[in-house]
């Protein structure tokens, strides 16, 4: 139901200085836009086995600082809908595990002690809904300040944060999960 936008997990995770400053301070050449790749390079979001790259196949988790877990915990499973998985029991007064669905988790780990700073135009997570109808009303009725705005496209999107001050972005996925 709930999948990340990979490209924005990524360049989340990165920095907060987002991906073209991972790229400059790390010597990397950034990836193409899609459709841009050269003859014979990989598309954006694939790997090509070989000696010139990690080989990097897909996504497997995000882990981000919170600072407290019950909190956060009751935030990911009853507001934002995803699934506990079970935490070794040495780990369980520190991480929360969810599942994202297709292999992916978010993995929560006590211990921020940093104000988060995110904002649209910078890091966030990027979510698909079935019906951004009716997260909106959920958000609503929850009472969790949102904004809503409509993409160049016509695509409605809402922003809300977790306890944290994480940003997340819904976007109301379209009958293919295969979009980007």
């Amino acid at each position: 139901m709930k999948q990340f936008i990979v490209s924005a997990l990524v360049m989340a995770a990165l920095s907060q200085g987002g991906y073209s400053a991972y790229c400059q301070s790390n010597q990397v050449k950034p990836m193409p836009t899609p459709g841009a790749s050269a003859p014979g390079e990989p598309t954006p979001g694939t790997s090509m086995p070989g000696p010139n790259n990690l080989g990097i196949i897909r996504h497997n988790h995000l882990a981000i600082h919170v600072k407290d877990i019950p909190a956060s915990t009751a935030f990911y499973r009853d507001v934002l809908g995803l699934k506990p998985v079970p935490v070794p029991d040495n780990m369980k007064a520190t991480r929360a595990w969810f599942d994202l669905g297709d292999g992916q988790m978010i993995h929560l780990l006590d211990g921020r002690t940093e104000q988060i700073v995110h904002d649209r135009n910078g890091s966030h997570y990027a979510l698909f809904v079935e019906n951004i109808g009716q997260s909106e009303a959920f958000l609503k009725a929850k009472q969790i300040p949102y904004h809503r705005q409509v993409r160049f496209d016509g695509v409605v999107q809402l922003y809300f944060s977790d306890p944290d001050g994480y940003l997340f972005e819904l976007n109301e996925g379209k009958k293919s999960t295969n979009q980007h």
